[in-house]
């Protein structure tokens, strides 16, 4: 038994719609996977938990670096202008402060130092250093290195 064949090869011209269509789709996909905005700030990796509580008082955030940087107000400071800004902010507040250190885990220990003298001397009630809630681990550093 043989059976008719139907099929003919198409020879009329391509419209571009469909591929356009597919085109724009991909390129829409593509740049929702993408981060378009990039997320100010340093990068910490905060010291494993210590299973100490919070600030008792009101308080005010410092950052610390790797590198021994200080961060305040999202802005590069230092260590004089920090001193001077938060013996301000104690003078400004009406109840006692606390002051709240978030260093990074790979800061040298020489350069922490000095933020307790001048904790002190500013007024604050209180110094806490900030750690790693319990169950988060921390994240590798990830490598600036082209190519990889």
């Amino acid at each position: 038994m043989k059976f008719q064949r139907n099929l003919k090869v198409f020879t009329g011209q391509l419209t571009v719609a469909p591929f356009a269509a597919v085109a724009f789709l991909l390129l829409i996909f593509l740049t929702l996977n993408t981060v378009l905005v990039h997320t100010p700030g340093v990068r910490l990796s905060l010291p494993g938990n210590t299973g100490e509580g919070g600030p008792s008082y009101p308080s005010l955030a410092i950052a610390v670096d790797r590198s021994g940087q200080l961060f305040f107000e999202q802005q590069a400071i230092g260590l004089e202008s920090l001193k001077a800004k938060l013996s301000q902010r104690v003078k400004e507040s009406k109840a006692p402060l606390t002051l709240v250190v978030q260093a990074d885990a790979r800061a040298i220990y020489g350069d922490l130092l000095p933020i307790s003298k001048l904790a002190e001397e500013a007024g604050f009630r209180e110094l806490l250093w900030a750690t790693r809630p319990s169950g988060i681990q921390p994240q590798p550093p990830r490598s600036r290195e082209p190519g990889s």
